[in-house]
């Protein structure tokens, strides 16, 4: 474990040092955000509509602020581009003899990165929110924080192994980018970052339903709100794991998969 927490460690320090990257992302992030609510600003003012799918002008703010928390934070513009990299550019063998994984390696790695964008996207909201008159703190059900984060800890790790598998693809791909940023529309539309899942047509919901994007955005904000029940928690839970469990198998088949293709054709 030491030998993680050192390169996580290391990865700290870069992104220390280059940030500027990073508050850029972080401020187009933001912008995205910020179109969004007043889309649904001005939605509900054209309308006279008090609620919107049983979401209230409040309850709908404080769901794009914290889905757009979330995305800033683990949506990255160039997620997956070092592993596409290492794979295409024969810098894996370097790593296939070290004694540790290569998969375990990457998520410390990004993990810190993780911690680091919450820091810096977390002030500049809440900055935001403190000089605004956006009332969406009393939407908020400060007693279910601790579900919010038992829900959002395994979205996380789903996150990662849906864009480390789709990095993956480079040991049979010349450019995997496409696929990446194809995979990423899907997600944050299907994780609900930028119009609740409960808006859309049932049949879209269905679908949705059947993928795991939801338990990264949807679910967590969902149970912030107060919008699910905390009877139908243990549940909820036991599916985000089940996707946790799956996809940590695929990775591990696409891995071995990869590895012997890489080999094969002597890089």
């Amino acid at each position: 474990m030491r030998k993680y927490l050192q390169g996580a460690s290391m990865n700290w320090q870069v992104r220390v040092t280059y940030r500027a990257n990073i508050w850029l992302e972080t401020c187009g992030n933001l912008i995205t955000m910020i179109v969004t609510i007043a889309v649904w600003l001005f939605a509900f003012q054209q309308t006279g509509n008090l609620s919107f799918g049983g979401y209230s002008q409040t309850e709908m703010i404080a769901y794009l602020v914290l889905a757009g928390l979330i995305t800033s934070t683990m949506w990255h513009t160039a997620q997956g581009d070092f592993v596409m990299n290492t794979i295409r550019n024969g810098n894996l063998s370097r790593y296939l003899i070290r004694p540790y994984s290569f998969t375990g390696d990457y998520l410390m790695s990004q993990m810190m990165s993780n911690c680091f964008r919450f820091l810096i996207t977390g002030t500049i909201f809440t900055a935001i929110l403190l000089f605004s008159s956006l009332p969406i703190f009393s939407a908020f059900k400060w007693t279910l924080v601790p579900y919010f984060f038992l829900l959002l800890i395994p979205g996380v790790l789903i996150q990662y192994l849906v864009f480390y598998n789709a990095a993956l693809m480079a040991f049979w791909m010349e450019e995997g980018w496409g696929m990446t940023f194809l995979i990423r529309v899907l997600a944050e539309v299907a994780a609900g970052s930028f119009i609740p899942l409960t808006l859309f047509a049932p049949s879209w919901q269905t679908i949705f339903n059947l993928l795991p994007f939801k338990y990264i955005i949807a679910v967590p904000v969902s149970m912030l709100l107060g919008r699910i029940p905390v009877s139908d928690l243990p549940s909820i839970f036991m599916g985000s794991i089940a996707w946790l469990v799956g996809l940590s198998i695929l990775t591990g088949c696409v891995w071995k998969a990869g590895v012997r293709h890489y080999s094969a054709v002597g890089n």
